[in-house]
């Protein structure tokens, strides 16, 4: 008895404290030749952030400019000037982010081309997305090192027990 309750405290110390069971992620993106950013807001289950607030502030901490994302999680502004800000994002519920953005130069004369270009950091879309395996097979492999070490401690206690 007092094995299985030392490994119901040792499985409860290496269980997480907190758990993300619909995160919301951000990317930001610049449209080249342009002045615009846009923002895209999302969360895991590729579901787009509809409504959200998105809050775009300076160094000194000072907001910039503020706007709500549309029924596909977008949300475009004009850059004041170049240099690092940062974009807030708050979908409610909890749900947060915020990434530091850099925007570069924009030298007046329009882009033939609409790409555009990262300028975040932190993880792209398909990365926030992406179906977490190896955690799976991590703590797949616990549960069943858990399980294969509470067969062999049975499998010991009744070797153990007189007249077996």
């Amino acid at each position: 008895m007092r094995r299985c309750i030392l490994a119901v405290v040792f499985f409860l110390a290496l269980a997480p404290s907190a758990a993300n069971a619909h995160d919301v992620g951000l990317v930001c993106k610049q449209k080249q030749g342009t002045n615009k950013i846009s923002v895209e807001a999302f969360f895991d289950d590729e579901t787009p952030a509809a409504g959200a607030k998105v809050d775009v502030v300076d160094s000194a901490k000072k907001t910039i400019t503020s706007g709500k994302t549309d029924a596909k999680g977008l949300w475009t502004f004009e850059a004041l000037e170049p240099g690092e800000y940062k974009v807030m994002l708050d979908a409610g519920a909890g749900h947060k982010a915020e990434r530091r953005i850099v925007v570069r130069p924009w030298d007046g004369v329009p882009a033939n081309t609409g790409e555009q270009t990262p300028i975040q950091e932190g993880p792209s879309r398909q990365e926030f997305t992406r179906f977490p395996w190896l955690k799976v097979g991590v703590g797949l492999g616990v549960i069943g090192l858990f399980g294969v070490a509470f067969l062999v401690s049975r499998r010991k206690r009744r070797l153990g027990e007189p007249g077996a």
